[in-house]
């Protein structure tokens, strides 16, 4: 038989039975079934042996136990576990505790049946029902006709307006229809890093997947009284928003009124922001400033960040740094703490900040939902201090939130952009990032970059492992690949771990490794990146580390199995030694997509540009910061000059937290 993955979503397991409709072929393997369909059948008593013994739903349930039960009972097993017949398995030789399991297993497995092959009978694709399978487990009949809209949480809009209009009769003018469009539109926006839409934009959108000559105020006028969504006016423009964001905002706007709860008129201070006409007195009155005030905002071009020194001592307390990367924040004097972002909005226990002044860099690269996290998480500082520049690139979410705070008549704010001098600059490649957004960033690049066009994927991965190669001899730990496409992270990978065994074989060596995910392997000098989160150990979604010994008889340790493996040292958590089990939250990282590349700074970057629907001046811009000394950017069929004359689609929306104008 032959299946193609849309036809067949999730792998069988054993016993697992399936009706497969299509024609035979005969082609290079002789005759086959090209399945044209593949649907979940209910278990028979022919399967039942090999479903129990084999199936890993029901793998927790002793196998002698199973075998026991099959043997007493026959053909009346499988009418037992229909049936939820615990006492009758008990009689049988079951343990209380394992017959609970045996009939819980049973009754999951059933219902993930029934739920499957009720979206496919109606209409809905494998791939949809296996998520929404995951996403609703048992009850997933029930959502699903009570509202055949939530498929949109896993499935795109022209799929779900289809199954629900055609297979359970939603009429045009269905309310839930428009909930489902609006929810489906700000989703779709909330990725591309859009907090609201254009009025203009969503009414084409509607008339677009509606249709109809209804108008878009009034098919949404329940919603907007219900405040399931809003209408936002800033100056010329009109945007529309949903209430999951619009919430965000309002705990934002509640966030910074306690903080400014101590100020009896905020916007008076206005008349009293000190005017910086001298440089070399600009961080004193920025101390006297931040010492007045609970919450103040700096404005500085985008090299300034790397100004820490000044601006700690000229604050007057305890400080406590946050930094995306800890590199963008080393004070020389190694007293002030720095922790990164996410350990303020990864969701596990902050650190304490009780009393201390709390300075946040970058804050540009502020969304709306990790301001809202930083600043409940900050909410027992003494002050607030958010350092950045508001002329960056957009935030790597949805809702520009530094420059709306910038744009606030309540905030205490200072803006050096024109006094800060460009020789405290200490680095040429420091002024990179300020100048991405420019239109002369090509220049820019050329400059202080080594720029290297190729022609052809042959030649691009021979230039970036040459000039790996030659970071990774002198310290593997101080360079790092960001590639355009998962692809081609993975060849990149690939090629560099077989010249790590190779060069592990010629030496003589012994060639022990360690099992990731997705098949991969590592071996002592490999690099590896972290795709889950252990507060407790310092780990993060995006830690890397090298692989530096791999201990005796790993092959033979059992992935469940917490006997440490292999030592590994990372850059967020420093050397640890790791389980087979935390193995297969690893994949190889000497080469990485630049999401997984936002935890540290590296020496040298090697930037490998292929073409992309992704690659766009944000994603160059998040790449370009991450190199400190050495920028290298190979880039295939003039990916790079595409990439800074892309239309970032981006509304000029940014969110309203001026209470005062209100």
């Amino acid at each position: 038989m032959k299946a193609d993955y849309d036809v067949i979503r999730d792998a069988p397991d054993i016993g697992d039975r399936l009706s497969v409709q299509g024609e035979f072929e005969r082609g290079h393997y002789g005759l086959q079934l090209v399945a044209a369909a593949v649907l979940p059948e209910p278990a028979s008593p022919a399967s039942l042996d090999t479903l129990l013994s084999g199936n890993h739903t029901f793998v927790h349930v002793p196998n002698p136990i199973k075998r026991q039960l099959s043997a007493r009972l026959g053909s009346q097993l499988l009418s037992t576990l229909e049936n939820a017949d615990v006492d009758k398995l008990i009689a049988c030789g079951a343990e209380f505790s394992v017959a609970h399991d045996l009939v819980a297993a049973w009754t999951d497995y059933s219902a993930t049946i029934v739920a499957k092959r009720f979206l496919l009978d109606h209409g809905v694709s494998q791939d949809t029902a296996s998520m929404a399978a995951r996403l609703w487990g048992n009850d997933i009949v029930d959502v699903v006709r009570e509202n055949p809209y939530r498929l949109l949480a896993v499935a795109p809009w022209h799929e779900v307006d289809a199954v629900a209009t055609s297979m359970f009769h939603c009429a045009h003018d269905d309310n839930r229809r428009y909930l489902g469009f609006a929810a489906s539109i700000f989703n779709e926006g909330a990725s591309q890093g859009r907090a609201a839409l254009f009025m203009s934009e969503f009414e084409e959108l509607f008339a677009e997947r509606i249709g109809g000559d209804t108008d878009v105020k009034t098919a949404f006028s329940r919603c907007i009284q219900a405040k399931r969504m809003r209408i936002v006016k800033t100056g010329r423009a009109q945007y529309i928003q949903g209430a999951t964001l619009a919430k965000v905002e309002t705990q934002i706007q509640s966030h910074l009124q306690r903080l400014l709860a101590s100020e009896p008129n905020p916007t008076w201070l206005l008349k009293k922001r000190p005017r910086l006409d001298v440089v070399p007195g600009l961080f004193d009155r920025l101390g006297r400033f931040i010492q007045e005030n609970p919450i103040v905002l700096v404005n500085m071009p985008g090299a300034a960040a790397t100004a820490i020194d000044e601006i700690v001592s000229a604050i007057n307390g305890e400080t406590l740094i946050i930094s995306p990367t800890l590199a963008f924040a080393c004070p020389s004097s190694g007293e002030v703490r720095t922790h990164r972002l996410r350990e303020f909005t990864d969701g596990g226990p902050p650190p304490d900040v009780t009393g201390k002044v709390v300075v946040v860099l970058e804050a540009s690269m502020l969304d709306l939902l990790t301001a809202k996290k930083l600043l409940r998480n900050t909410a027992d500082a003494a002050k607030l201090v958010l350092v950045g520049d508001r002329r960056m690139l957009p935030a790597f979410g949805p809702g520009h939130i530094f420059p709306g705070l910038m744009q606030s008549d309540a905030i205490p704010s200072i803006d050096t952009t024109k006094r800060f001098k460009s020789s405290s600059i200490p680095t040429p490649l420091a002024s990179l990032p300020a100048l991405l957004p420019s239109a002369n960033a090509l220049h820019a690049i050329a400059e202080l970059a080594q720029y290297m066009p190729v022609d052809s994927t042959h030649r691009l991965t021979s230039t970036v492992l040459a000039q790996y190669r030659a970071i990774f001899e002198e310290n593997p730990s101080e360079g790092i690949i960001i590639a355009s496409t998962r692809a081609l992270a993975t060849l990149l990978n690939d090629a560099l771990h077989q010249e790590v065994v190779d060069y592990a074989v010629s030496q003589g060596s012994p060639h022990a490794t360690i099992s990731l995910q997705n098949k991969q392997t590592a071996t002592v000098g490999d690099q590896v990146i972290y795709m889950s989160r252990d507060f407790s150990r310092g780990l993060f979604h995006g830690s890397r580390g090298l692989v530096t010994e791999i201990f005796p008889n790993t092959g033979k340790t059992k992935c469940r199995n917490s006997t440490a493996v292999a030592k590994i040292e990372f850059d967020t958590a420093g050397w640890l030694e790791v389980s087979a089990r935390d193995c297969l939250s690893m994949m190889l990282g000497h080469a990485v997509q630049v999401h997984h590349a936002s935890m540290s700074r590296w020496r040298k970057v090697i930037i490998a540009a292929a073409p992309s629907q992704n690659l766009n001046n944000s994603w160059l811009w998040r790449s370009a910061t991450r190199a400190v000394e050495q920028l290298v950017i190979v880039d295939l069929a003039h990916s790079l000059r595409d990439a800074l004359t892309k239309e970032v689609r981006e509304s000029s929306y940014v969110p309203l937290l001026d209470w005062s104008r209100r």
